[in-house]
């Protein structure tokens, strides 16, 4: 082979080296989309005079300049799984879209159960979630009469709302007096906690109950997502949503509750 012919073959060699070496080009990573049943009907009951008439659906995206559309549907008859009927639709904006569910038809709180669920429209680059059924129970205080468990349980509702309420009241007005002219938009579920709310010192009082990493605290102490929130916690999110809530001892306290009480959504 001659010298020059050679060379030529070494340096093509050399190039389809450099070429095949070279790192490929990262594929985009596809965004998430989360849904999470919010307020008193978390539980799966909605009870009335223990509840507020405040359960919502949340889809949220991740991240939040991808947007999706997605619709509500609803089923009175849990036992027709054909029964399924298109309640509500919409489509999320800065990467968040609440569907509003009342308790209360005609003016007349329901009663029994109600299935739900959300569609979400497949968008390009985005990673749809596998659809689940939320169940609701609702009892009206007419059905709640003479059932003492039911009663003994209201009663126990009512006491911690009413803690968790006067808490987030408390934050806001300590807030207020440290930032007069700040809008308020971080509420706090403390149950039962008497004085100012302080979000850095509380997330941090969790974390350290549960032995949750310091730095991993610091992201969820920046987050405004429940979403992003839930994530971050893993598989400790029940157990810190249960020691930042500081519930009477042995109760737990889900993050269907505490979550979006803690990272409130932003509505529109």
């Amino acid at each position: 082979m001659k010298m020059r012919t050679l060379l030529a073959v070494l340096a093509g060699l050399g190039m389809a080296v450099t070429t095949n070496a070279a790192p490929l080009q990262a594929a985009a990573k596809p965004a998430t989309v989360k849904v999470m049943l919010t307020g008193d009907c978390a539980d799966g009951e909605h009870v009335e005079d223990a509840d507020e008439d405040d359960c919502e659906i949340l889809v949220s995206v991740t991240p939040k300049n991808k947007n999706v559309s997605a619709t509500l549907e609803i089923n009175y008859d849990e036992e027709d799984p054909d029964a399924w009927e298109e309640f509500d639709s919409g489509r999320t904006r800065g990467g968040r879209l609440i569907f509003s569910i009342p308790a209360t038809e005609d003016d007349m709180w329901m009663d029994g159960v109600v299935l739900y669920r959300v569609q979400v429209k497949k968008t390009a680059g985005v990673k749809v979630p596998k659809m689940r059924e939320y169940r609701v129970e609702y009892i009206s205080a007419l059905a709640a009469e003479g059932d003492e468990d039911l009663a003994a349980e209201m009663a126990d509702d009512k006491e911690f709302n009413a803690e968790m309420d006067k808490a987030q009241q408390e934050n806001k007005q300590f807030i207020q007096q440290q930032q007069p002219n700040a809008d308020i938009k971080q509420g706090g579920p403390q149950g039962g906690q008497k004085g100012g709310f302080n979000k850095s010192a509380e997330f941090n009082r969790a974390c350290g109950a549960i032995g949750f990493p310091q730095a991993d605290c610091q992201k969820l102490i920046e987050t405004k997502s429940p979403s992003d929130a839930e994530k971050i916690l893993g598989s400790k999110a029940e157990a810190w949503c249960t020691a930042l809530a500081a519930p009477p001892a042995g109760m737990k306290v889900p993050c269907s509750m505490v979550l979006p009480r803690a990272f409130p959504p932003i509505n529109g």
